[in-house]
């Protein structure tokens, strides 16, 4: 997957709007099919239509946050000691031999399997900006991701009220019947 210069969003803009098959358009665009998916999905607008210079927008305005926020590690490295052979090779304990459950599980061993995990300092919520006045991008990109939270939102609500609409038990009937001594 790589980013799409302004030329190829217009061109997605234009198919797009022509109603054709993503595949034809990522043939057009010349790009893989995830690429243009990923590209709908992250810069279109919320109401679901695409739009070259809003998209443009976003992508430089989510590169520049990327750019401007420093990387953090959050797993402490240990320092390796330097091993000595105390005793006879045979009469060794090795890590092979042991218990699974005793080694694997070990922070160390889960640093090697996992890697160094890197995240960013600064989130959206909390936009601190940088040498470079990049302001109107950074709250252009922030309206953009509220108004993406409340369309959720409303999608989210009307799920909710359809699925309790449709799913609700209804009340049981309770049927009275009339005494013939009563009437």
């Amino acid at each position: 997957m790589k980013n799409l210069t302004y030329h190829q969003r217009v061109r997605l803009q234009v198919a797009y709007a022509a109603k054709i098959r993503i595949k034809g358009i990522a043939h057009l665009v010349e790009v893989s099919t995830t690429t243009i998916y990923r590209e709908l999905k992250r810069n279109s607008m919320p109401n679901g239509k695409y739009v070259a210079e809003y998209a443009q927008k976003l992508a430089i305005a989510r590169k520049k946050m990327a750019s401007s926020t420093k990387k953090r590690s959050f797993i402490f490295h240990y320092k390796r000691i330097k091993y000595m052979l105390y005793t006879n090779r045979t009469k060794i304990y090795w890590l092979s031999d042991a218990n699974r459950d005793e080694y694997i599980f070990s922070p160390y061993y889960k640093m090697r399997r996992l890697g160094p995990k890197k995240i960013y300092n600064l989130y959206y919520g909390f936009i601190m900006f940088h040498y470079m006045d990049n302001e109107p991008l950074y709250q252009f990109l922030y309206a953009h991701l509220r108004w993406k939270r409340k369309v959720r939102q409303e999608r989210r609500l009307q799920k909710e009220v359809i699925q309790n609409s449709f799913y609700s038990i209804p009340p049981k009937a309770t049927i009275n019947f009339i005494d013939k001594k009563a009437a």
